[in-house]
């Protein structure tokens, strides 16, 4: 009897033996499998979670963002460890893998996962976009490039990369523009001249903005449409007529806006195809919401084919008190 006994005890510890083993077999499988595939999710993550910047500011997947750079040569910076494996990194058409852009570039930066540089090529204020491809996938990072004319940097108008004073302004008028206070400034200008500043490349049908404080009570201040030769005119002969020139047709007059001599305004030029459009309000650029605010001229063109690029700029006119004017900001119509 003791015999059985102990012989059924053996066969019980035998299969519970097997029974553990067993347990244990698939409880290496199982956790071995799970401890395989966590890093390989945690790596397809981290590809999956790209940084791209234009001029310091951060873009977005499939969103378009607007760009603020006080240079056309705008620092490109994209972190990623998707960059290992990137089989394509494009501004736009341009190769950002190619060794050519990175012969005249400074500040280069190349690194397993950081692409970082500031071109030597220029770049346009308008609309662009990051395009980034690896592992099959495609990440579209849209921007909206504008320009903001930075005079806190400046203390001379030749130190700019962007603004040119012409020769004859130049010669007649050396002092006329100046950097003072931190501003762009000119001062009174004699009867029967002008003095003129502007803006060096030619753009895409540009949005203008800017700030600007009369000096006396005649204006006089023009900002031009140079190849259009389009040309208006704030504060025509006093401090409140506002006129659109047309190069030898009628002129158009706007709805008269008193301009007082020593207060900001905030102004927005704008050409959109044969639409021009002009907005003045009281007060600083951050406070105004042009969205909200009638144009004080707006005008179309219906009978002449107006051109896309154009040169653009400042004149001050004879009989001018002067102005001081901050904040230039360009960006692509319509904003």
């Amino acid at each position: 009897m003791t015999r059985v006994i102990i012989s059924e005890m053996k066969k019980i510890i035998y299969i519970l033996g097997l029974a553990i083993i067993l347990l244990g077999v698939l409880g290496l499988w199982f956790f071995g499998n799970t401890e395989t595939n966590l890093p390989t999710n945690k790596l397809q993550t981290q590809n999956e979670s790209m940084q791209v910047f234009i001029a310091g500011q951060e873009l977005e997947v499939n969103k378009n963002t607007h760009v603020l750079s006080s240079t056309l040569k705008p620092k490109i910076s994209v972190y990623g460890k998707g960059l290992v494996e990137s089989e394509e990194l494009k501004l736009d058409t341009i190769d950002l893998l190619q060794e050519d852009f990175f012969i005249d570039a400074s500040d280069v930066v190349r690194k397993k996962n950081e692409i970082s540089y500031t071109p030597s090529f220029l770049l346009q204020p308008g609309q662009h976009s990051i395009n980034i491809s690896y592992q099959k996938k495609q990440l579209l990072f849209p921007f909206t490039l504008g320009l903001l004319i930075d005079f806190n940097k400046l203390s001379d108008i030749d130190d700019s990369e962007l603004l040119v004073i012409p020769s004859t302004t130049r010669s007649k008028y050396p002092d006329a523009w100046r950097i003072h206070s931190q501003k762009l400034e000119i001062n009174s200008i004699n009867a029967g001249s002008h003095a003129s500043i502007a803006f060096i490349y030619p753009l895409d049908e540009p949005s203008v903005s800017f700030e600007f404080a009369p000096k006396g009570s005649v204006v006089n201040l023009a900002f031009y449409f140079l190849e259009n030769n389009r040309t208006f005119v704030l504060g025509n002969g006093d401090n409140s007529r506002i006129t659109l020139l047309r190069g030898g047709e009628s002129s158009i007059e706007g709805t008269r806006t008193e301009l007082i001599p020593g207060e900001t305004y905030s102004v927005r030029l704008s050409k959109e195809g044969s639409q021009y459009l002009l907005y003045i309000s009281k007060g600083i650029l951050s406070e105004v919401d042009f969205k909200k605010e009638q144009p004080v001229l707006k005008f179309s063109e219906t009978d002449i084919v107006q051109k896309k690029k154009d040169y653009v700029g400042f004149s001050v006119w004879s009989g001018s008190s002067g102005v001081t004017i901050d904040n230039l900001t360009i960006f692509p119509s319509p904003i």
